[in-house]
């Protein structure tokens, strides 16, 4: 009820800004734009990895189509709509059309920008690009890092300022706002709330790009128990996203309905070592300062990519930890353990299209919250999982 009503306070801040403007139809400048990617992965194991990956293959862990229409009412007015075509976070089987974006921008001044509506959250290097595979060169953004953070997209507020230094354009970027993920199994229905404001620092220094992101987040469960059936188990079960709200177990669930408090600061870099090389690199720390779970945890990751005209191969490094008394402990489950090597290439068709095949290995330890349940619980030390993606994607 409380992300609902604070949608629709958005929504009538967005119509009463709009009903401000002196519009006229041939004022309007309208911009369409698309982007899809069509890919199919499998692994050589049983169980799943991030909901669907199996040795059954599948294409819904990268396909997806959308849509954006960007549309300039004056030159300090503007809105921006996006529309995505993608498998259902709540069940493997369906596809839902949803609104990813839905914000109105206001430009005070060439190096001011106000947003206000539905948006991403900017923490990470590729935030705001991340769903457009054709506009980068690995087949997906490492999940040891793109995970950190409660929520991809918030409904909020953001503000930006830009200075050009001698150095290079350095933006901040401040933002606040609140998200809901909703998912179920045969024993329970959950919600995930979150509350979430931070802060983004970028240093665009001609081909390098430096960031820094600052988040406090505050995350709590509700839940709807059926049957009768206790919220047990730290698993993830099959209809839901390796994101999205889980069973877990008595401890968390209690913090969970008093609200977590999380602190999250990431790192991050992309930097133009020769006219053919580039190293792109990222570092998440998490924390939960006032609770025993979830546990603080560290992910990074380091991709070397070598240009050749129309082939980018490249090799990447990740790795995800929970803090060492968690993964002692022979009573919690609740953590992260795993290690990734991948090589791969992309072929650029075009300057709008990409193909791109990798092979990824996961080391496991003796745990990874990734896993579905019955791998969770059986997995063995260092054991491996072996991925195997080819992609096709395009903007249009």
């Amino acid at each position: 009820m409380t992300t609902l009503t604070f949608t629709r306070s958005l929504g009538q801040i967005m119509l009463c800004a709009l009903s401000t403007l002196p519009l006229t139809a041939q004022a309007l400048d309208f911009n369409w734009s698309g982007f899809g990617t069509l890919g199919y992965v499998r692994s050589d194991q049983d169980y799943a990895y991030e909901r669907v990956i199996s040795k059954n293959g599948s294409f819904k862990r990268d396909s997806l189509l959308g849509l954006q229409l960007e549309t300039t009412f004056s030159p300090k007015w503007s809105s921006t709509l996006q529309a995505r075509y993608a498998p259902n976070i709540q069940h493997d089987l369906r596809w839902e059309l949803e609104l990813a974006w839905a914000f109105v921008s206001y430009r005070p001044a060439n190096d001011w920008l106000l947003r206000v509506g539905k948006l991403r959250m900017p923490m990470y290097l590729f935030s705001e690009n991340m769903d457009v595979s054709a506009s980068y060169d690995v087949v997906r953004m490492p999940t040891e890092v793109y995970t950190t953070a409660p929520s991809a997209d918030y409904s909020g507020i953001s503000l930006g300022r830009t200075w050009q230094l001698g150095i290079g354009e350095f933006n901040v970027e401040a933002y606040a706002g609140k998200t809901s993920l909703k998912a179920s199994d045969e024993t329970a229905r959950a919600s995930l709330r979150t509350r979430t404001a931070g802060l983004v620092f970028k240093l665009n220094q001609d081909e390098n790009v430096f960031h820094l992101g600052l988040q406090q987040a505050y995350v709590g469960l509700e839940t709807e128990i059926r049957n009768g059936a206790r919220n047990q188990g730290t698993g993830q079960n099959s209809n839901a996203p390796s994101n999205a709200p889980r069973p877990v177990d008595d401890a968390l669930f209690a913090q969970l309905q008093k609200e977590i408090s999380t602190r999250i600061i990431l790192v991050g870099a992309d930097l133009q070592l020769h006219p053919q090389l580039r190293l792109v690199a990222e570092y998440a720390k998490r924390t939960a300062p006032d609770f025993d779970l979830p546990h603080n945890s560290t992910g990074a990751y380091v991709t070397l990519l070598s240009k050749q005209g129309a082939w980018t191969p490249y090799a990447s490094y990740a790795r995800l930890l929970t803090d060492k008394s968690a993964r002692k402990s022979q009573n919690n489950r609740n953590y992260f353990d795993q290690s990734t090597f991948a090589v791969g290439s992309s072929y650029a068709l075009s300057t709008r299209s990409k193909l791109k095949a990798e092979w990824l290995q996961i080391r496991l330890g003796s745990n990874s919250l990734l896993l579905d349940n019955n791998a969770q619980y059986n997995a063995n030390d260092r054991q491996r999982l072996n991925i195997f993606s080819l992609t096709y994607s395009a903007i249009y």
